[in-house]
């Protein structure tokens, strides 16, 4: 069944418009052939209104920039080529090369169907019946993505939709009244195919490296700030990044960088955008540092799935602010002791050679120094909220880091929770009853 001419037009008003913003970031060039009508009921206008809608929503992911239909139908005229050629690798370089795109996306369409289901049931009293039932549409479409440089298929993607809605009407004599809206049921399946490809195709170019990432340009307290915003990637709230620090380079025979590891941090969602910016919370993972990358998430399950490691602070970003334990360079950081390795100066201590004393493995011991330092920086800074946050994760590391307890309690003090405080007094001292800050701030606060 074919989709409505007003559908058609409605698709391309909506490029036309998202075609109109303009983003300074740069995005993957691709050129979208139009798809095949290969299912029954299907013709070339619906073809080319779902080609529209892959196009449509390759641009408002912010990743993509598409040459236009006119563009492309002039090229294959001009060099006497056909859709059809394009399983011909030397037809796809030529055309990729003309059109100056990173690859080329072509499709068809497979399945196209909607059924209903439903029975009858009669008014006493009358001639009319009650019709009643459940139309269910499945659309599925089956892509490729050729790389026009070699005219290899670089990905082959089968994707379906469904949309169900259900219909009543009274019938009287044979003849039913009421609405079935089956092609907004196939419009909301295919929507639902096209948006998986799409995903696909983000995910391709990610995996890749041909996106470019994202900043986090901005951390106040729980608001983190990234160079995502609608009109440079179109953001919006509920959207997805994962925020990752460079790794290990990987290094071919001959000293060439071959890639470079990504290890991710964070898993933050957008809850505000701006035109330029969104501002994000923290989902899963640890508190980024400003300069860390992002990149879209592809879907929410693999997302949540990441394995995250503790950041570390990038080389362009401010100095660290000293914790309690570091010398400035004007002298020992105010209130804290001369380091010591005796268990008396250990009981008396606020700084980190408290976690030095720890028995426990040294890569442990850094992870949980990187933590409390930058813990102890939130808290100078008064962003009590993020210190708490990442005296908590150093404690989770090792559960006898009385140091991290005993500063998570201080923090919830300062955010006027005084319960949670002295929970985390209460963790402190049952790991080391001795601990002295502990024993004043839990005597001083009554806890």
């Amino acid at each position: 069944m074919a989709l409505s001419s007003r559908y058609v037009r409605l698709a391309l008003a909506l490029l036309l418009a998202l075609s109109l913003a303009g983003g300074a970031l740069a995005r993957v060039r691709v050129a979208v052939i139009d798809f095949q009508p290969n299912a029954k009921g299907v013709d070339e206008a619906t073809a080319r209104a779902i080609t529209d809608m892959m196009i449509t929503e390759l641009w408002k992911s912010g990743l993509f920039t598409v040459i236009e239909r006119a563009r492309i139908e002039a090229i294959l005229q001009e060099q006497n080529l056909t859709l059809y050629g394009l399983a011909d690798p030397k037809t796809a370089v030529n055309l990729g090369r003309l059109l100056g795109v990173q690859a080329l996306i072509t499709g068809a369409i497979t399945q196209f169907e909607s059924r209903t289901q439903g029975g009858a049931l009669f008014i006493p009293g009358t001639t009319a019946v009650v019709a009643g039932g459940e139309t269910r549409g499945t659309v599925t479409i089956d892509l490729r993505a050729i790389n026009p440089e070699t005219g290899e298929i670089v990905m082959v993607a089968r994707e379906s939709g469904s949309a169900t809605q259900s219909i009543g009407g009274v019938a009287f004599s044979g003849v039913a009244y009421g609405q079935a809206e089956t092609e907004g049921i196939m419009a909301a399946a295919t929507y639902r195919a096209v948006t998986r490809l799409v995903d696909k195709l983000k995910g391709l170019f990610i995996a890749k490296g041909a996106i470019e990432p994202s900043h986090v340009v901005k951390v106040d307290g729980s608001r983190i700030y990234l160079d995502a915003g609608v009109e440079n990637r179109n953001a919006k709230p509920g959207d997805l990044y994962l925020v990752y620090q460079e790794g290990e380079k990987i290094v071919g025979p001959r000293g060439e960088v071959l890639d470079v590891e990504k290890e991710y941090v964070a898993l933050l969602e957008v809850v505000e955008a701006k035109p330029r910016y969104s501002i994000a919370k923290l989902v899963k993972g640890y508190p980024p540092y400003v300069g860390h990358k992002a990149e879209p998430a592809v879907d929410r399950d693999s997302a949540m799935a990441t394995r995250f490691v503790i950041p570390s602070a990038p080389q362009a970003s401010a100095p660290v602010a000293p914790s309690p334990s570091q010398p400035s360079a004007t002298g020992p950081a105010q209130g804290a002791p001369q380091p010591s390795s005796s268990r008396e100066a250990i009981n008396r201590s606020e700084g980190m050679e408290v976690i030095d004393s720890f028995p426990i493995a040294e890569n442990l011991k850094n992870q949980i120094k990187l933590l409390h330092r930058a813990g102890y920086t939130n808290y100078s800074n008064r962003k009590y909220d993020l210190a708490l946050l990442q005296f908590a994760k150093a404690y989770e590391l090792y559960t006898g880091n009385f140091l991290d307890a005993y500063w998570a309690a201080k923090a919830q003090l300062k955010l006027g929770k005084r319960e949670e405080a002295a929970l985390w007094i209460d963790r402190a001292l049952k790991a080391n009853p001795n601990y002295e800050p502990a024993l004043k701030l839990k005597e001083q606060e009554k806890l």
